[in-house]
């Protein structure tokens, strides 16, 4: 939802300045002791912006809608030691429409983008868990290049 603030004005926002809808389905198999398959398989669909963001002046009548796409999380585990887990992960986003600009087409503007790399998620108490994901492209069109190493920090409370 578009919360947060937004400023049509800037190219960089906290919102997004319109609505999106995406459901997913999640699964997890659990094949062996130690081992665990996981998925998320998900489905983005896009409203239009009616006030699209830019720092340089656009028509006031301008809207804008990104691109449906749909997307799966993947991930593979083994428990290395109690606590320390193990594994290969990856995601694969595939738009497949173009972005619009005042109902009309960008062309070459779907993205896709494979990437798989290691993951190791560390609990060292029972509220506590550390993610470290680790990945490389395989695929890459219409995206941002390079891998990417992502830090995650989850405590309940």
């Amino acid at each position: 939802s578009p919360i947060g603030k937004y400023n049509k004005n800037k190219d960089i926002n906290q919102s997004s300045g319109y609505w999106s809808i995406a459901p997913y389905y999640a699964f997890t198999i659990l094949p062996a002791p130690r081992c665990e398959l996981s998925a998320r398989l998900n489905y983005l669909y896009n409203f239009s912006n009616n006030t699209p963001a830019s720092g340089s002046p656009i028509s006031p009548r301008t809207y804008t809608r990104a691109g449906q796409a749909v997307w799966i999380n993947f991930a593979t585990s083994y428990v290395a030691i109690h606590g320390l887990d193990v594994g290969i992960n990856g995601y694969y986003f595939k738009q497949f429409t173009n972005d619009r600009v005042d109902g009309f087409a960008q062309p070459n503007s779907k993205v896709t983008n494979l990437s798989i790399g290691p993951g190791i998620s560390y609990e060292p108490y029972k509220s506590t868990l550390f993610f470290i994901n680790d990945y490389f492209p395989i695929v890459e069109k219409n995206t941002f290049s390079g891998f990417q190493l992502v830090f995650r920090y989850v405590h309940a409370f």
